[in-house]
């Protein structure tokens, strides 16, 4: 394919003409008038303003009745951010206007130009192309342009392009007119296994469980009808499967630079993470919060420092209704670019390693979230994040050299210290011991063989608990508690409080059922609700240990009782008695192979190795993953532990585990 020498016959302005259609889907919506002095303006079609159940373009068009917002302003050279936003930018730009003799400042014809494969369900087609055939169309630019031009549009400074995924398995560039369905990145000469790093990077997001684009590696030679001066790079190219294409569907969707209405230069300026966050509240609720703090809380543990606005989505999957978009261009940054500094602001921060969850719960504030369950929110996606990144991270392929910056990059992240504040412990900012958390709560009662209305009304809370309808279960269990306040009902509504975050509710019920019936179960779920509920996970709390010992001594059987008194014993540095409460642990629980390896940890710090050893082994025995957590250095003090998951809680009173 020629991509070099090109001669256009005429004007830009001659080909592509003064106006453009645009279309969202299979609907026009608008028009888009240039002037002779470069300027633009869009005017919507008065059937789309007028009805109520179009689609959404951008929320940035959007008033708070839900009506369009129209403007007569008139922008100069460059488009309304939101058509600004679905044009290349930097390098990409300069690649692609040269190939289609355009100046890459005259935005109008650009869009002209790539408007048939725009990012989302968006397109912009010059009025007299309208109703031509895209092999018309083609034939046209072919004629007027003496090189056979890459039309379409991926936002963006990465050099990237459109591709089909051919039935044989092999990518190929888009012709002309016809959508791609994968985007190809390929190889950096400035930085090199940019696309290794990229793949494991977002298939460790895939992991974790993240809403994330699929993508693959593939050898950048084989890809069809690439550009020769790009096949010559060789190397691996990523291949990210298009989310806004399904076969011949366009599912439409923006940046958050759109919805901001910011031009692609102010993408990291005037506007914070909690303005996404509070965005999302309004469209998605709490599911789509919880998977932004998910994502924000990977993007500190993968050194992600170019989060800004045109990283972050929303798709339209109906038309109307807003949500956010998989995760893409996951990439860690720090191991390329020396900056560590966030894209945006994150509770008043930006300082990659410095956010703690204090910044969070500002971010919450902010956003006007609950920053009680926001902190919660972010406190679990940071124990995840530690115990997928130690399972997977020789998996994965990332580049050596990108793996060790990692390494070296987590213990710095205050969101996975958690040690810090601990007396005696000071952190190491390049080495960490892995350690084991408090084991989860324990599981919900039985059900009751008694006929009575009371038991009745107790058996059918249980029952909507156990089919995950827990808002029911709760009202259930009120009625229940208001008829006969037994401590079952009162533990089995604790759990239910527990498990939609109500953690003030569930200390509450815990505390009355382990008043009123003793229940090992209720004093060990009351020292979890402790723990919760502490600021930091290190917190002196004797009520932690208060609990957690009724429950022992009510019931010595009860493993993760003791083990949990061991990781408080070892956060606190009480060794001998951390030391004694993993072995009653695992006197009681013999396959309990966390406690094994905190155990082996606790020794490992006493300076007793050839005890660790011992157990280390034991643990890798009942587990292989265990093997690569052991120590490979000295003992080393000060210690910093990092860590890495936990243990599920026990069953509850009957053998109902905790959903």
């Amino acid at each position: 394919m020629r991509t070099t020498t090109m001669v256009s016959k005429r004007k830009a302005s001659e080909i592509y003409g003064n106006r453009l259609s645009i279309w969202l889907g299979e609907q026009r919506i608008g028009t888009l008038t240039a002037d002779q002095y470069d300027g633009s303006r869009l005017s919507f079609e008065l059937d789309y303003v007028e009805d109520r159940n179009r689609p959404v373009l951008s929320l940035n068009f959007q008033s708070k009745t839900g009506g369009v917002i129209e403007s007569s302003k008139i922008y100069r050279t460059k488009l309304h951010p939101f058509f600004s936003n679905l044009l290349p930018e930097g390098q990409l730009r300069t690649y692609v206007a040269k190939g289609l003799n355009i100046n890459e400042e005259r935005e109008f014809f650009l869009l002209a130009a790539l408007g048939a494969d725009l990012p989302g369900a968006v397109k912009a087609i010059p009025d007299g192309q309208i109703a031509a055939s895209a092999d018309s169309i083609k034939d046209a630019a072919a004629k007027e342009l003496d090189i056979e031009p890459l039309k379409f549009s991926l936002a963006g400074v990465q050099m990237k392009f459109s591709a089909h995924l051919q039935h044989n398995g092999r990518l190929t560039l888009r012709p002309y007119g016809e959508d791609g369905d994968h985007i190809l990145k390929v190889p950096e000469l400035a930085y090199e296994g940019l696309p290794e790093a990229e793949y494991a990077t977002m298939k460790l997001s895939k992991l974790l469980g993240i809403n994330t684009a699929e993508v693959s590696l593939v050898s950048t030679s084989e890809v069809a009808n690439l550009p020769s001066d790009i096949k010559r790079m060789g190397g691996k190219t990523l291949s990210v499967k298009r989310f806004d294409r399904d076969g011949l569907k366009r599912i439409h969707m923006e940046d958050f630079a759109q919805v901001f209405g910011r031009y692609p230069a102010d993408k990291y300026k005037g506007v914070a993470y909690h303005d996404i966050a509070r965005v999302l509240r309004g469209t998605e609720g709490m599911s789509g919060v919880t998977e932004f703090i998910r994502r924000l809380v990977f993007m500190i543990g993968t050194g992600n420092a170019d989060m800004h606005l045109k990283n972050w989505s929303l798709i339209y999957r109906d038309g109307v209704n807003p949500a956010l978009s998989p995760a893409y261009d996951l990439v860690p940054t720090m191991a390329f670019h020396p900056s560590n500094e966030l894209g945006l602001s994150l509770g008043g921060a930006k300082l990659i390693t410095s956010i703690t969850f204090e910044n969070f719960a500002k971010l919450a504030s902010k956003a006007e979230l609950s920053s009680r369950q926001i902190v919660e929110i972010a406190k679990e996606c940071s124990e995840e994040f530690l115990a997928a990144w130690t399972e997977h991270k020789h998996n994965l392929p990332f580049p050596p050299k990108v793996r060790e910056q990692l390494e070296s990059h987590i213990p710095q992240c205050e969101i996975f210290r958690w040690d810090k504040g601990v007396s005696g412990f000071g952190p190491s900012l390049s080495r960490a011991l892995p350690v084991f958390l408090y084991a989860g709560l324990a599981g919900i009662a039985g059900d009751t063989e008694s006929n009575n209305p009371e038991a009745v009304l107790y058996n059918l809370a249980n029952k909507s608990y156990l089919e995950k309808d827990y808002n029911t279960s709760l009202k259930l269990f009120d009625s229940s508690i208001q008829t006969n306040p037994t401590a079952l009902a009162y533990y089995n509504r604790g759990c239910a409080h527990a498990l939609l975050n109500q953690l003030g509710e569930a200390a509450q019920d815990f505390a009355a059922a382990d008043a009123l019936g003793g229940l090992a179960e209720a004093a060990y779920n009351s020292a979890i609700m402790e723990i919760r509920l502490s600021d930091e996970i290190t917190t002196i709390r004797p009520r932690i240990v208060s609990y957690l010992n009724a429950a022992v001594t009510r019931k010595p059987e009860m493993s993760r009782g003791w083990y949990n008194l061991g990781v408080y014993y070892l956060m606190h540095r009480a060794t001998e008695a951390a030391v004694e409460s993993f072995q009653r642990a695992i006197e009681s629980e013999q396959s309990l192979t966390e406690a094994y390896f905190n155990l082996a940890i606790t020794l490992f710090i006493s300076g007793k190795k050839d005890e660790a050893n011992h157990y280390f082994a034991t643990a890798a025995a009942h587990d292989s993953k265990f093997a690569d957590l052991q120590p490979k250095s000295s003992l080393l003090e000060p210690v910093h532990l990092t860590a890495i998951g936990a243990p599920g809680g026990p069953t509850g009173p009957g053998g109902n585990p905790l959903l």
